[in-house]
C-alpha cells in the first residue's frame, strides 16, 4: 500500500492511501546516486554509485502518447518497452514522464503507482531509467485538457487563461507566462514553484523507493528551445528557471545527474554551461549524417557531450553510435518503437507502413528490428562489456575502424595507431571495430556477426590475448586465452570471435 502523509503545521499524520501528502522538507542526508565526472584528460561521463556508467539510452514514450498514437495503453502494458529494450542490449530506458504521472489533480497530492512500476520493471530487466520530464515546457509548453490523448500537468494549473499564454502549433499545447515581473508575474511564480515541487517530493520518494538506484538521469523538461518566449528574449529566464528546477533535484533526498536537451543540432550552449544545477547539454539532430553526430559533440562546450534524440529508424545507427563515442560523447536513440507519424523506432513493423503496430506486442516475445539494426544490438552487447572502460576513455584512447563512411564497407582492412600503437582491423562482412586502450591493456571488440571472419592484427608481439569482460569490481574475468598467429611479417593476427571482447596485453 502506499503512504499518505498530511502535513497539519508540525504535525504529521500518516495514513494509508492511494496518494501521499509529503512535507518538502528533507527528512534525511541525500543520497548521491550519480554525478557527471570529468577526467584528468577532460572527458566527462556518467558516474554511478560511485563507478563509470556508459549511458546509451532508448526512449518510451511511457504514459504520454503524441497526437497520432491513440490513446495510452494500460499501465501494464508498458512492461513491453522495459523487456524489448533489454532484449536489444540496451542497458538505459529513458521514459516520457509528464507532471501529471506524478501529482494528477490536487496539490501536494502524490500518487506513485506509475514511477514504482518503472522502477520495479528495471530490477526486473536489469536496466537503469532516464527521467525525461514533461512539465512546464514539453516541447514548448504544456498538453492541458483537452489534448487528443491527455495532458501533462495537474488538474490545479489547468486554468488556460491564469498560467498559460501563447497557443502552440500543437493543438492544446501552451506556453506558459513567466515570472517576468509582468501582470502574470504571481500565478508564474505560483506554477513554477510547484512544478518545483513536484519534483523534489518525485526525489524524495525514491530515495526510499528505489533502493537499488535505478533513476540515474532527469532531464529537464523537453527541448525547451522551442518556446517561443526562449527565442524571443527570454532565454536567460528560461535558463534560470531550468536551473532551479535542477535544483530541486540537487537538494533532494536522492540526487541524481541533470540533462537538458536542445532542439535541432545547432550548438548554441555556452551560457547553459555555467549553470550549477544542469550536468549535461545535448542536442536533437535527428540528422542520419555521421559528420553531424562528430561535428556536434566535438563543438559542444558541455562538460558531458551526447546527442539527446536521433531517429531510431536510421539503418547506419551503428556507425552514429561509434562516432559519438569516438568523438568523446554519448549517443541516445529516440524511440523504441513505431507510431503514426512517428517512425522513428527501431523495431520492424509487421508490413510496412503499419502504424502503431507495437501495440500488438506480448511479453516473452521478441521482435524483428529494422534494417541493419542487428548490427546495433551485437555492438551494444560487447560495448557492455567493457562499459566501465569505454565511458571515461578519452579520445585519444580510442579508435574506430570502417566507422569513416555513411555505411560500413562490406570489404576492409586499416590500420590505425592507438596510443602510439598499431593496429589493424580486417572484415568481409561489413563489420566495424573499436579498440580502447587502458595502461598496457587494449580491449578490441565488433558488431561482428556468427559465421564471419574477422582479425585485428598488431605490431608488436602480444605478452598474452585473452576474451573475458570486465566485472562489477572493475576486474578482468578472463574466459579464455587466445594464440596470436605469427604472420611472419613482423604482424601478429588474432582471430576475433562474434560476441566478445579481446584483451590484447603489450609489453
Amino acid at each position: 500500500m502506499l503512504k499518505k502523509a498530511c502535513a497539519f503545521l508540525t504535525v504529521c499524520v500518516v495514513l494509508v492511501s492511494v496518494f501521499t501528502f509529503i512535507p518538502l522538507q528533507k527528512a534525511k542526508a541525500a543520497t548521491v546516486v550519480s554525478r557527471v565526472v570529468v577526467s584528468p584528460e577532460g572527458k566527462g561521463y556518467l558516474e554511478v554509485d560511485g563507478k563509470p556508467y556508459l549511458d546509451m539510452h532508448i526512449q518510451n514514450v511511457g504514459r504520454f502518447n503524441l497526437a497520432a498514437m491513440g490513446p495510452p495503453n494500460p499501465l501494464s502494458f508498458e512492461e513491453n518497452y522495459y523487456e524489448k529494450t533489454a532484449q536489444v542490449n540496451i542497458k538505459t530506458a529513458s521514459v516520457i514522464f509528464p507532471w501529471s504521472n506524478i501529482e494528477p489533480a490536487n496539490q501536494g497530492e502524490y500518487d506513485w503507482t506509475i514511477i514504482d512500476k518503472y522502477v520495479d520493471w528495471a530490477n526486473q530487466y536489469g536496466l537503469r531509467l532516464d527521467l525525461a520530464w514533461f512539465g512546464t515546457n514539453g516541447t514548448g509548453g504544456a498538453y492541458l485538457n483537452g489534448y487528443k490523448n491527455g495532458t501533462t500537468v495537474p488538474a490545479y494549473v489547468q486554468d488556460q487563461g491564469k498560467y498559460w499564454g501563447v497557443g502552440l502549433t500543437t493543438n492544446s499545447n501552451y506556453a506558459p507566462w513567466l515570472p517576468d515581473g509582468g501582470p502574470h508575474d504571481a500565478d508564474a511564480q505560483f506554477l513554477f514553484q510547484a512544478e518545483r515541487n513536484a519534483v523534489t517530493a518525485l526525489f524524495n520518494h525514491l530515495a526510499s523507493y528505489d533502493v537499488n538506484h535505478r533513476v540515474i538521469f532527469f532531464q529537464l523538461n523537453n527541448e525547451p528551445s522551442v518556446n517561443p518566449s526562449w527565442q524571443n528574449g527570454q532565454r536567460g529566464l528560461w535558463l534560470d528557471l531550468l536551473n532551479q528546477l535542477g535544483g530541486a533535484v540537487k537538494n533532494s533526498d536522492y540526487v541524481v545527474a541533470t540533462r537538458i536537451n536542445l532542439a535541432g543540432g545547432n550548438v548554441d550552449d555556452a551560457d547553459i554551461v555555467p549553470l550549477s544545477n544542469v550536468d549535461a547539454i545535448g542536442y536533437d539532430p535527428y540528422d542520419i549524417q555521421p559528420s553531424k553526430t562528430a561535428q556536434i559533440i566535438s563543438t559542444t562546450n558541455s562538460k558531458y557531450r551526447y546527442i539527446a534524440e536521433n531517429s531510431g529508424g536510421y539503418g547506419n545507427t551503428t556507425t552514429l553510435a561509434l562516432t559519438a563515442l569516438l568523438n568523446g560523447g554519448f549517443y541516445d536513440i529516440w524511440q523504441i518503437a513505431d507510431t503514426e507519424g512517428y517512425p522513428l523506432g527501431i523495431y520492424k513493423d509487421a508490413s510496412e507502413g503499419q502504424v502503431n503496430d507495437y501495440r500488438n506486442w506480448v511479453l516473452g516475445n521478441s521482435y524483428a528490428l529494422k534494417y541493419d539494426l542487428d548490427s546495433t544490438k551485437r555492438l551494444y552487447g560487447v560495448l557492455n562489456k567493457i562499459s566501465t572502460i569505454i565511458a571515461p576513455a578519452p579520445t585519444n584512447k580510442m579508435v574506430g575502424y570502417n566507422t569513416d563512411t555513411f555505411v560500413p564497407d562490406d570489404n576492409y582492412a586499416q590500420t590505425k595507431s592507438v596510443n602510439g600503437k598499431d593496429f589493424a582491423f580486417s572484415t568481409t562482412s561489413k563489420a566495424v571495430g573499436l579498440i580502447v586502450n587502458k595502461d598496457n591493456d587494449y580491449y578490441a571488440l565488433s558488431d561482428a556477426d556468427n559465421g564471419t571472419t574477422n582479425y585485428f592484427s598488431t605490431w608488436q608481439q602480444p605478452v598474452s590475448v585473452s576474451v573475458g569482460y570486465i566485472d562489477d569490481n572493475g576486474s578482468w574475468v578472463n574466459e579464455a586465452n587466445i594464440s596470436p598467429i605469427d604472420n611472419g611479417n613482423g604482424t601478429w593476427g588474432i582471430l576475433y570471435y562474434p560476441g566478445s571482447v579481446l584483451r590484447i596485453e603489450l609489453p
